[in-house]
């Protein structure tokens, strides 16, 4: 009996190759989405779970009360405060410090930065970073030792031993000799500390600020503990809070609390802001747009094997008849097509495990992520693939087997059944096809306008043409003043300008309030480099001594924010510059847009305080000739910047790497709205193309009686096409909700137009009438009278 069912399986998917084919293909297009998400959110979930003390392991995060009686929670602490806790709290096995660093680094003659991590030699213990080589007494004792991962060992030494080898690293403009004591094995892909190599927190100690460890308010670094279970975690948090406060000025214990972060909530918890040592925080929307995508595809998958099934039992009418006269039961019907079903089912299974490995790499693109189908312990996938094998069976075959079950033998020798025709059901399960496609249509186009509106939106500034360099920690102004004078020459470079660049911020307190400020050191030239044009009062003079330590330019949001009504000579006491004296406004520039246009512009206040660093180099180049700018630009730094890699970032990309997860969105809604609307139009033509062959006698008559091909053509392309006319009405309303909700986390952005969704509807439409019209066409040109002799 199996055999026999297995026989008829296969030469019913030979019969209907067509058919067949669409079914397989759209099946395992919505099945492999679906375990290419699995895969994704797999990844999500599981990060630093690999570690053995995984549920013991809490991060110490500091909370402080915003000047709007907000509290917001950071993952940093100060250092000072581990070996603090280590001594007065009993339930801590371990502290762990870490905090990220960076260094020219020479070897081979090679001059490069390298970024490492700074940690206590206790991070090795509580965490699972196992050694593949070497040792770690010397790494504990030695403040020039280091450890690195194989992948950096095989990258700086080859395939020779590791252990032992030496770099040159500079610290406080000077190069030291770091010995590697150790190789790990690389960091695992979903580890919220990633690094490439690791120094002692007590070279750390040698090379900062030594009041950077005293402070208890000089909150930097990430600060683990290890607990042993169980424990009371209010109760900790208290202790250690109270440890804080008791070191911390009075005026200031009631803005602080100390709480416990568990390790496994650090990389979805978008809440909590900082980190150092730690990945930036992934939000789990990305994850739940992606599992919204993979269902929607497999439910329009299996929409098309419904419908398509449905359709295709009308040839088989007499088979079934035949069965059922012959003695067959219902159930043993059901059970046959439901084989049917579970065969094709497989087939596309299979061809679903290739598109996997097929469309990884562009997956990982579009998510930013190293992803494995296979890792350890896979059984969670395997019980996927099983389910999505049982589950796409059931609800794909289900239907279609009652339906063909429930035909009547009499009228099915007859050739009276009419499976399709004015099906409400098939009509009904295209609409929510369409429905589905054209949503994800309009959230693409939604996407794509808006980023169109970031790049066109005047930020107040010309980024075109306007080049970072950094590199450098100290001299900055001389080296800007050298590097000004060496490309004087060159009609290439316009204007050469540096500020701090470290996005710092302070709370500036008037007349008894208090307003959080962002400022910035710069120098002369900055105004005329960032092509900012003042909106009142002048720039800085550097024939004026006073504006060295005594003048600040703010911008017009700074003075909405203090409601100055004339700001220009006004004293502001920023007490970031010499307190001796508060600065005086000299100058109000308009409100360019510094960050992401998903925040306002906050309020910003410009100083040129000598004692403050320069980090990073403003050059203004012909924006024609930008090549031949940067060789100028490369060829100066390496006569003033001898053994320095030459570091730089046009302004267009910075910008760019704010929007870089809309970006992403955008190719992963576009893809999305691509296969929904393939698939649907996969079911489409398979439907169409059944339709046409049940009407295949009325057609040649009509063709008989005088129709035109333009006539049978809109004849049988109406229907569908006012099916997804409807489905464009019922989508706009959901796509427009879920747009505007998108929309809002911008703080400035496009506003929805009917244009958008009349794009959409013409799209939609046209896509369809060229599925529908292909085959409506080689139906009306067919010959009458082939048509009705074959009938």
């Amino acid at each position: 009996m199996l055999r026999n069912y297995l026989t008829i399986a296969l030469r019913n998917l030979w019969k209907k190759g067509t058919h067949s084919v669409i079914n397989i293909l759209g099946l395992a297009l919505g099945v492999a989405s679906c375990l290419l998400v699995f895969i994704y959110v797999r990844n999500e979930l599981t990060y630093d779970l690999f570690h053995e003390n995984a549920s013991n392991i809490y991060r110490v995060n500091s909370k402080y009360l915003n000047l709007d009686n907000t509290w917001e929670e950071y993952g940093i602490t100060a250092p000072v405060m581990a070996p603090e806790l280590a001594r007065q709290i009993p339930e801590l096995t371990k502290t762990m410090r870490l905090s990220r660093g960076g260094a020219l680094t020479r070897h081979n003659d090679i001059v490069q930065f390298e970024s490492f991590l700074y940690a206590d030699h206790s991070m090795l213990e509580g965490f699972t970073f196992p050694l593949a080589v070497g040792e770690l007494k010397s790494f504990t004792t030695d403040p020039n030792s280091m450890l690195i991962t194989e992948e950096t060992a095989k990258r700086l030494f080859g395939n020779g031993p590791a252990v032992g080898e030496k770099l040159e690293m500079e610290f406080k403009g000077q190069y030291e000799t770091i010995t590697v004591r150790g190789v790990l094995k690389d960091i695992p892909f979903n580890s919220s500390i990633q690094f490439k190599m690791v120094l002692p927190y007590s070279k750390y100690q040698q090379v900062a600020n030594p009041h950077r460890f005293t402070e208890w308010l000089d909150q930097h670094i990430a600060t683990f503990v290890l607990i042993d279970q169980p424990f009371d975690r209010a109760a900790v948090e208290k202790g250690i809070t109270d440890i804080f406060k008791a070191n911390i000025d009075a005026k200031e214990r009631d803005k602080f609390f100390i709480t416990l972060q568990p390790l496994d909530d650090i990389h979805l918890n978008t809440v909590i802001s900082g980190g150092n040592g730690v990945q930036q925080p992934t939000s789990f929307s990305t994850s739940w747009l992606l599992i919204g995508i993979g269902v929607f595809l497999l439910v329009i998958a299996s929409i098309n094997f419904i419908n398509i099934s449905i359709a295709m039992a009308l040839p088989r009418s007499k088979e079934i008849g035949l069965r059922k006269v012959a003695g067959a039961r219902r159930r043993q019907i059901i059970s046959q097509f439901l084989g049917e079903s579970l065969l094709t089912c497989i087939l596309a299974l299979v061809i679903a495990a290739a598109m996997v490995d097929l469309f990884l790499p562009v997956f990982e693109r579009l998510t930013n992520r190293s992803l494995t189908v296979w890792v350890d312990n896979s059984i969670g996938l395997a019980a996927i693939l099983f389910s999505a094998l049982v589950v796409t069976t059931l609800l794909a075959g289900t239907y279609p087997a009652l339906v063909v079950s429930r035909f009547n033998p009499v009228k099915s020798l007859k050739g009276q059944l009419r499976v399709g025709g004015k099906n409400y059901l098939t009509r009904g399960l295209i609409l929510v096809q369409f429905i589905l496609g054209i949503m994800f249509l309009l959230g693409s186009l939604t996407i794509r306008q808006q980023l169109n509106y970031i790049e066109d939106f005047n930020l107040g500034f010309d980024d075109k043409g306007l080049i970072g360099i950094g590199g450098f920690r100290e001299n900055g102004d001389a080296l800007i003043a050298k590097f000004r004078n060496a490309v004087a020459s060159s009609p290439l470079v316009k204007s050469v300008s540096g500020n701090s660049g470290d996005d710092s911020r302070t709370i500036l307190n008037y007349e008894g309030k208090e307003y959080r400020v962002n400022h910035d050191r710069v120098d002369y030239n900055f105004f005329e480099t960032y092509g900012v044009k003042l909106v009142a009062g002048r720039t800085f003079d550097p024939n004026r001594p006073a504006d060295k330590q005594g003048a600040v330019i703010v911008n017009e949001a700074f003075v909405r924010t203090l409601n100055l009504k004339d700001p220009i000579g006004m004293s502001i006491p920023f007490t970031f510059m010499d307190s001796a004296q508060h600065p005086v406004i000299i100058g109000v520039m308009p409100d360019f847009h510094y960050a992401s246009l998903k925040e306002k512009v906050d309020p910003l206040l410009l100083y040129t305080d000598p004692q403050i660093n320069i980090s990073q180099m403003l050059v203004r180049v012909d924006p024609m000739q930008t090549a031949a700018a940067v060789e100028v630009l490369h060829d100066a730094w390496n006569k003033l910047v001898p053994g320095r890699p030459f570091e730089y970032i046009f302004a267009e990309e910075g910008i760019a790497r704010y929007y870089a997860v809309e970006q992403k969105q955008k190719e992963i809604v576009s893809y999305a709205s691509f296969f929904a609307l393939f698939i649907s139009c996969l079911g489409l033509f398979g439907l169409t193309n059944l339709t046409i062959t049940q009407r295949t006698k009325e057609i040649g008559i009509r063709k008989i009686l005088g129709a035109t091909v333009r006539q049978i053509t809109w004849l049988v392309s109406a229907e569908f096409l006012a099916i997804v006319l409807v489905a464009n009405v019922v989508a706009w309303p959901v796509a427009f909700y879920f747009a505007q909700n998108w929309l809002s986390s911008f703080a400035y952005h496009i506003d929805l137009g009917w244009q958008t969704f009349v794009i959409s509807t013409v799209a939609a439409l046209l896509i369809a009438a060229i599925t529908v019209s292909v085959q409506s066409v080689k139906s009306a040109l067919a010959n009458p009278a082939e048509s009705l002799r074959s009938e």
